[in-house]
């Protein structure tokens, strides 16, 4: 069976397009599909293009050789996937599929020839609070196949909203080897993910830490930030004018995630929305505790509150102080957590786990193409 994800971008450092190559990795790695990856644009402006591993039996096609990501506004690119709708249809029915997998309901393009899926990779309510996005979904929603959320909660809310029953939820896969990889001595909290205020509420994290160490509980510790991101700038004026700059490091982007995650005793996370977020997962997957603010339904299904680590109510600073200073001075509970993380993520987040979901799901779709 061929199976066409299609992407903004294979060289982006961005939750959605990280989880759907690994998506991708893991069906044509562990499977005879023969899997595409269509990724609207090749090159991504100044340092912030990144590479990715993608296995050597997916094949990539490029639809813009030459316009440059992240260079302009978002109502640009907008612009740009209308005007160039037409041609990604072609380049996609040129490859005959017999599953496309969308990433964004805006370039999806009704054939019924193959089975359609739109991913949703963020929680449903946010899904739809953008204009565009929630007129291409409600012109659409019943021509796909499936539309997948990463979480239950979600998937109720969008088969409820529409009166629908082609919502279902899988969770997010990460590629890297579960095990435990730091020793708890670190003294490091981490953050991973795309430098941006808007969503990620960075500054949030810089006013917990700044808290810790005015009230004598951060002796030792730091704050290492990696990631690229328009707001890198503002950022680090920001640790500069908290006085942060002995407790807090803006690393960019990490060479090895793995050395990463072993050097990271606690991983945190104080965004204003999330889907699911592979950060969390990668952490929980090498045994280690995590702190979020409970931002999305997804957050529920990664984090146990005081198993493996402990949901904040959204924009609660106290309460991320409170319980961050907690965990870091208890070393005992740490390595709890971090185990209690581990044998969680093992028993919902495995590769076993995620494959055998995918795999049903496309045997239920290729059956019905048969019929």
């Amino acid at each position: 069976m061929r199976i066409i994800y299609i992407i903004q971008s294979v060289f982006r450092m961005g939750g959605t397009e990280k989880a759907t190559i690994d998506q991708a990795n893991l069906i044509a790695q562990n499977t005879e599909h023969d899997v595409h990856i269509v990724s609207l644009y090749k090159n991504v402006h100044n340092s912030q293009q990144v590479s990715h591993f993608i296995a050597d039996n997916i094949k990539v096609h490029f639809l813009h050789e030459k316009i440059e990501l992240l260079k302009y506004s978002d109502s640009f690119y907008n612009l740009i996937d209308l005007l160039f709708k037409p041609a990604l249809i072609r380049l996609v029915n040129s490859l005959s599929p017999e599953i496309c997998i969308y990433t964004s309901v805006k370039l999806f393009s009704y054939e019924p020839t193959r089975k359609n899926i739109l991913m949703a990779h963020f929680r449903f309510s946010h899904f739809i609070s953008g204009k565009i996005t929630k007129y291409y979904l409600k012109k659409n929603h019943d021509k796909f196949d499936k539309v997948i959320f990463l979480s239950q909660e979600d998937m109720h809310d969008y088969n409820e909203y529409y009166h629908i029953d082609n919502g279902s939820y899988i969770h997010n896969y990460c590629h890297i080897e579960p095990k435990m990889r730091s020793d708890f001595t670190n003294k490091t909290i981490s953050y991973i993910g795309r430098i941006d205020n808007s969503q990620k509420q960075l500054n949030h994290a810089l006013l917990i830490i700044k808290r810790l160490v005015e009230q004598g509980d951060f002796n030792g510790w730091r704050l290492n930030l990696y990631g690229r991101g328009a707001d890198e700038g503002v950022l680090l004026s920001e640790i500069e004018g908290l006085d942060l700059n002995a407790h807090v490091f803006l690393k960019g982007a990490y060479s090895n995630l793995e050395s990463t995650l072993a050097e990271t005793d606690i991983l945190i996370l104080t965004s204003k929305f999330e889907g699911l977020p592979l950060s969390l997962i990668e952490a929980g997957l090498s045994g280690i505790p995590l702190i979020s603010y409970d931002c999305s339904p997804g957050i529920s299904a990664i984090i146990k509150d005081g198993y493996n680590g402990y949901l904040i109510e959204q924009d609660n600073l106290n309460g991320f102080a409170q319980r961050l200073a907690s965990l870091m001075n208890d070393n005992e509970c740490l390595k709890e957590f971090g185990k209690n993380s581990l044998t969680h993520m093992l028993e919902h987040f495995s590769q076993s786990v995620i494959l055998s979901k995918w795999l049903c799901l496309f045997d239920d779709l290729y059956k019905n193409q048969k019929k």
